[in-house]
């Protein structure tokens, strides 16, 4: 069984690999590599930083050296080679890194759709007569677990499937489903990515919610809008904001507009076609509640994606 050591070291190798082709870098300096998986990017990076912020897809974050804390509301999230990111929404998050050249971030980033956890309980459930309970309804969409040996030897598993082109589109896919799955045998994540999956429920009408503003990021969107589409009154539609994301609705849906803005930017769009986009008429709002987000100007973050394209 592969410990951390080994992993840390095979994920190196494969980064180095990857660092010879498309590489993408934000401007605190991370370097995200994408693999021969799609869904499957690795990140790295050599500096420290506090106070930043970042959408985090739905999926699963491991860390094979160096740290990361992310802070959603009144919960503290801490990450490392310990411990593996299990994300059921999108998550605009303020997080710290702690890296250095001697001990630098190195991870692994598995985004994953819903509908393919959703089709994988099927199969389990396909061959386990037993009922599974979950756990407690009121519980955040998101979770620091602690790693064991056995979805650290998968991980492993699919880092060194990701070394060979061929065998990453043959068996890559296959070696995902096999680490949710034993990620799984733990209650408590099982019951977190069972709640995400399922069809019915206050947190599938939360989920439908999310949907709808990620779809919809390019206008306004009202309380009651959003409330009918999900299904449930307005007063339950903050509520349940409040119970998942530790946000507002309100407040969700600018930082994930403002996190997308970021993203065009960085890519090179410019202010005025960035604004629209994302849902603002005037570019002087837009520019001013991105500053109070991020701690400096539009342009700037346009300039600074610049600068490592």
């Amino acid at each position: 069984m592969m410990n951390y050591l080994e992993l840390q070291a095979s994920t190196w190798q494969l980064y180095q690999a990857l660092q010879q082709q498309n590489t993408l870098h934000d401007h605190q300096g991370t370097v995200i590599c994408s693999s021969s998986l799609e869904q499957v990017v690795l990140f790295y990076s050599e500096q420290a930083a506090t106070n930043e912020v970042s959408l985090y897809e739905p999926g699963l974050v491991f860390v094979m050296s160096g740290k990361k804390c992310g802070q959603l509301g009144q919960y503290q999230l801490e990450y490392d080679r310990d411990h593996v990111l299990i994300l059921t929404s999108t998550y605009p998050i303020q997080f710290s890194v702690q890296a250095s050249r001697a001990e630098p971030l190195l991870g692994i980033c598995i985004r994953t759709a819903r509908a393919e956890v959703r089709q994988l309980i099927h199969d389990i459930d396909q061959h386990n007569s037993t009922a599974i309970s979950l756990e407690d309804e009121e519980a955040l969409g998101i979770d620091a677990h602690p790693l064991s040996d056995a979805v650290r030897a998968e991980v492993g598993a699919l880092v060194k499937v990701l070394h060979d082109q061929i065998a990453a589109k043959l068996f890559g896919e296959t070696q995902i489903r096999a680490i949710f799955y034993t990620l799984m045998r733990d209650h408590k994540a099982a019951s977190l990515l069972r709640r995400w999956a399922a069809q019915e429920g206050q947190f599938a009408q939360f989920q439908k919610a999310i949907d709808y503003i990620q779809s919809h990021s390019d206008r306004t969107i009202s309380l009651d809008e959003l409330a009918h589409y999900a299904g449930m009154s307005v007063s339950t539609l903050n509520r349940s904001f409040h119970r998942y994301v530790a946000d507002s609705p309100v407040q969700y849906i600018k930082k994930v507009r403002l996190n997308l803005a970021k993203l065009m930017l960085n890519q090179g769009q410019s202010v005025q076609v960035t604004a629209s986009r994302v849902g603002y008429e005037s570019n002087s709002q837009f520019s001013r509640e991105f500053k109070r987000y991020f701690g400096h100007s539009p342009v700037q973050a346009k300039l600074a994606g610049l600068k490592v394209a």
